[in-house]
């Protein structure tokens, strides 16, 4: 039998949770090198919108414009990533005119060798998918892209006051209702996170600590919101401060920097690397920081929790996010 020498490529669709684009970026695709290996992920592109019954359902419109009823955005739900290694397989030459997997083509030795490119494969393509969504919470700054939908215990009815003796219903709440809105992707977005990924940049920690905290608010859990956004600004005061320490600075003393309570932190080192226009900024922060702090240290190390909810929660991812934009001099 003659065989025939092929250079593999591989495909998988993977699942894109909550993200949606600008109509410029349809059929768009990122290409970035990954783990020895060239990884592209694709867009789906216009004609594989809305495609109806019997077709996988990958995109759809989103919000249309009122005008003229063309669409603003589209929800992308799912993404082709391929992925190239430089790997030369040899396969009988009848295979490439057969359908998939014509298994009384190949030895069972040559099946189990596929079989393991294809899990060396489908290894990369996952781990170069779950970095692009990353990436793209990043550059988005949205903690809900790739993210599950999770539904808590309300089942939608409201609150109903009843009279006790006559069981006869009085009042019936009224109902708030939130639509929540996902960032629209753009352009110029779409070029950013192609640029941090031919870099192989990675996301901050404190980026991705204040995204699970978003995400932990959004689920109910203020505990672990709290613990998340203040390990988020702890982490970046540290990290301002120690990137800025001199090279030549005595090894005891840089030791001494790092290992510096929180508090120093705040009060005396994060002041020293920002300007004046930063550090007017930072002196409005410097309160809620050291009340975030507190209570975070009394959750952790006593479990006390008095009064963390939404709101307090919401009012200290606003100190987080101000805390965040401070750019060191």
């Amino acid at each position: 039998m003659k065989r025939h020498k092929v250079k593999i490529k591989s495909w998988n669709r993977f699942l894109t949770r909550n993200l949606a684009v600008a109509p410029e970026v349809l059929g768009q695709e990122h290409l970035f090198p990954f783990e020895n290996s060239t990884v592209s992920i694709k867009i789906p592109s216009i004609d594989q919108v809305d495609r109806g019954k019997g077709y996988d359902e990958v995109a759809s419109v989103g919000a249309r414009r009122a005008v003229d009823n063309e669409p603003l955005e589209f929800n992308i739900h799912k993404v082709d990533v391929e992925v190239s290694i430089p790997i030369i397989v040899s396969v009988p030459s009848e295979v490439l005119d057969r359908p998939a997997n014509a298994y009384d083509l190949f030895s069972d030795e040559e099946q189990n060798r596929l079989n393991k490119v294809a899990e060396q494969h489908q290894s990369i393509a996952e781990k170069a998918f779950e970095y692009w969504i990353r990436v793209t919470r990043w550059v988005c700054d949205d903690s809900r892209i790739g993210r599950d939908r999770v539904e808590d215990f309300r089942s939608g009815w409201s609150t109903y006051l009843i009279d006790v003796e006559r069981n006869t219903k009085v009042w019936i709440q009224g109902h708030v209702f939130y639509v929540s809105k996902y960032k629209t992707l753009k352009p110029e977005e779409w070029q950013e996170i192609q640029l941090r990924l031919s870099n192989g940049s990675q996301p901050p920690i404190y980026v991705e600590l204040k995204h699970d905290a978003e995400e932990n608010m959004r689920l109910g859990d203020y505990r672990r919101s709290l613990v998340d956004m203040a390990m988020a600004c702890e982490t970046f005061l540290r990290f301002a401060v120690l990137q800025k320490l001199p090279v030549e600075l005595n090894i005891k003393l840089a030791a001494y920097i790092e290992e510096g309570n929180i508090s120093q932190y705040i009060s005396k080192f994060f002041p020293e690397i920002i300007d004046e226009a930063a550090n007017k900024q930072f002196k409005k922060l410097k309160s809620d920081l050291f009340s975030m702090f507190d209570r975070r240290n009394k959750l952790v190390h006593m479990g006390k929790d008095d009064g963390l909810d939404e709101k307090l929660c919401r009012k200290f991812l606003k100190v987080t996010q101000e805390l965040l934009s401070i750019t060191s001099t």
